[in-house]
């Protein structure tokens, strides 16, 4: 509250300590469903794989739901306070927390298992997003997985596309994956909220491996 609220200037990302307080001891909407994409990434992960995950906040979602089973996790974010909270309060032996631009810069390396892009697809634009999905496509060995998600329908001023669909969402990723994997859940937060989470191979038999039977 105190940085939120009180602050002159607040946290240019979601704190997610309140988020999991809030649901514990608050009055949470939405209940779990803010943390089905953290379950939902984890499932594709196999013991000994090498993640990215791009935007990882103050990395909560890092260490608790794709840690434990990688044996390593180059952890991006641009901005300075929300690495800074990650290594404080959600560092680990095998996470490598960066300060990185992932649009202008190369990622640490280039054969990742699996590739994290959650919640920030609608603030690029369509142009943008594609070159990063070519990125991460070039990026991940031949059976990787690229998971993520992205609310459908409009969600704010400062998103630069939007998803109507989850079949308008699945025609951004069918250019640079040959199998692609979208299911979308709706909640409450005040408001009906429509997540759509996405898992994006070459490889049939790792997709499947997972779990999910839907393919777009």
């Amino acid at each position: 509250r105190r940085l939120w609220i009180f602050s002159a200037e607040p946290p240019h990302f979601h704190e997610q300590r309140i988020s999991l307080f809030d649901f514990g001891f608050g009055n949470s909407r939405g209940g779990a469903y803010p943390f089905y994409r953290g379950f939902f990434s984890s499932e594709v992960i196999r013991s000994g794989d090498v993640l990215l995950d791009i935007g990882c906040g103050d990395g909560f979602f890092t260490r608790r739901f794709l840690a434990e089973n990688s044996v390593h996790i180059d952890a991006i974010d641009i901005e300075p306070t929300a690495i800074e909270s990650a290594c404080r309060y959600n560092a680990a032996v095998n996470i490598d927390y960066r300060l990185l631009d992932a649009t202008k810069e190369s990622f640490p390396r280039v054969d990742y298992d699996v590739v994290s892009w959650d919640g920030a697809l609608g603030h690029f634009s369509r142009e943008s997003s594609q070159a990063m999905i070519q990125k991460i496509r070039s990026s991940m060995k031949g059976d990787g997985v690229f998971v993520g998600s992205e609310c459908l329908g409009f969600d704010g001023l400062d998103h630069l596309q939007f998803f109507k669909t989850t079949e308008e969402m699945a025609a951004l990723f069918k250019p640079y994956f040959k199998y692609v994997q979208i299911r979308s859940i709706q909640y409450d937060i005040g408001a009906t909220r429509t997540e759509a989470y996405w898992r994006c191979s070459n490889s049939y038999e790792r997709l499947a491996a997972a779990g999910w039977t839907l393919f777009s």
